[in-house]
C-alpha cells in the first residue's frame, strides 16, 4: 500500500510547517508539481522552493519574504498583494502572471521571465531585474526606483495610461501609444 501524500496534503504542509516543507524539498521528498493549487494567504518566511511547478496557483496576499524561489514555475499564477520582499526569483518563469500591487522591493528577479506579466502598482525599489524579461509587461504605478534594470527587455511594456489608451515602450526605451 502506498503512502504518497497528494498534493492537497502538501499545501497544508505547507501552510502549517513551511521550514518542514522546504527541508522535505532540498532532499527530494516532495513533488515539484503544484499547477493550480490554492495557497493564498500563504505565510513562509524565508523558506527555500526552488523549481517548483506552482503555473497558475493562487497565492493571493501570500508572505514569503525572504524566501528563495530560483527556477520556480508561476505562469500565469496570482500573486496579487503578496509580498516576496528580497525573495530570490532568479530565473523564474513569472509569464503572465498577476502581481498587481505586489511588494517586490528588494527582490532579485536576475534573468527572470515576466512577459506579460501584470505588475500595476508593484513596488519594485532596489530590485535587481537584470536581464530580466518584461516585454509586453504592465507597469502602470509601479514603483522602480533604484531598481537594476541593466539588460533588462521592455518592447512593448506599459508604463502608464494616458487618456485611456496605455503608453508603451519599445525595444529601444521609445514610447508610443497603442
Amino acid at each position: 500500500m502506498s503512502h504518497t501524500l497528494v498534493p492537497k496534503t502538501y499545501a497544508e504542509l505547507l501552510r502549517q510547517k513551511p521550514e518542514l516543507f522546504s527541508w522535505l524539498h532540498a532532499i527530494g521528498l516532495v513533488p515539484r508539481q503544484y499547477r493550480g493549487i490554492d495557497l493564498a494567504d500563504l505565510t513562509a518566511l524565508h523558506v527555500s522552493l526552488p523549481g517548483l511547478d506552482l503555473a497558475q496557483a493562487n497565492l493571493r496576499g501570500a508572505r514569503l519574504a525572504w524566501s528563495n524561489l530560483s527556477e520556480t514555475n508561476l505562469s500565469q499564477a496570482n500573486l496579487t498583494g503578496a509580498n516576496l520582499r528580497a525573495s530570490r526569483l532568479t530565473n523564474a518563469d513569472l509569464r503572465s502572471a498577476s502581481l498587481v500591487g505586489a511588494n517586490l522591493c528588494y527582490a532579485k528577479l536576475i534573468g527572470a521571465n515576466l512577459t506579460g506579466a501584470n505588475l500595476t502598482g508593484a513596488r519594485l525599489r532596489y530590485a535587481n531585474l537584470r536581464n530580466a524579461n518584461l516585454q509586453d509587461a504592465v507597469l502602470i504605478e509601479a514603483d522602480l526606483n533604484y531598481a537594476n534594470l541593466s539588460g533588462a527587455q521592455f518592447d512593448g511594456a506599459r508604463f502608464e495610461e494616458t487618456g485611456g489608451t496605455a503608453r508603451r515602450v519599445g525595444a529601444h526605451g521609445n514610447s508610443r501609444n497603442s
